[in-house]
């Protein structure tokens, strides 16, 4: 599946974005292509990010694993939390196990480097993992990234 959004001409700011979306038959991944082309004067600057969210049936068994190892159960943290890189850091995957009728682990992944990760619950009985990338496309240029999501059961 391929959507495009073209924002029109505003004080200066213009984009096209592409995001397509590839589920292959038989496997556990889904791969989000996402491209942004500067079609205006000024340069593009912020953020993009995944949010994907997971109803759960045992709050305790939600653990998660962020890039450079921390580990940490998702309803144990305030309500919205988040974690920074530093430039030099290539944090690209952060994954979790939680249990909806079974177990899960689900892993996401960019080729871009994680600008920072937040989690946040509702406290009953869903979550996300959000991994956050810069953004920052000069007048002509553009900017392409992969998300993977992956979702599989917890081999036992």
């Amino acid at each position: 599946m391929e959507a495009r959004q073209n924002s029109g001409f505003h004080a200066g700011y213009a984009y096209e974005l592409i995001v397509r979306v590839t589920v292959t038959d038989g496997s556990p991944e889904i791969v989000m292509w996402q491209k942004i082309q500067n079609l205006g004067l000024r340069p593009i600057r912020g953020q993009v990010y995944l949010h994907p969210f997971f109803n759960v049936h045992e709050l305790q068994s939600c653990y998660f694993r962020l890039p450079g190892g921390f580990v940490g159960r998702v309803f144990d943290l305030p309500e919205s939390t988040s974690h920074t890189y530093t430039e030099g850091d290539s944090a690209r995957t952060l994954s979790a196990v939680f249990r909806t009728d079974l177990r899960y682990v689900v892993t996401i992944g960019s080729d871009e480097s994680f600008e920072f990760v937040q989690i946040w619950h509702n406290s009953r009985n869903c979550f996300a993992l959000e991994p956050f990338l810069p953004v920052d496309v000069a007048p002509g240029m553009v900017q392409e990234w992969n998300w993977r999501l992956c979702v599989y059961p917890e081999e036992s």
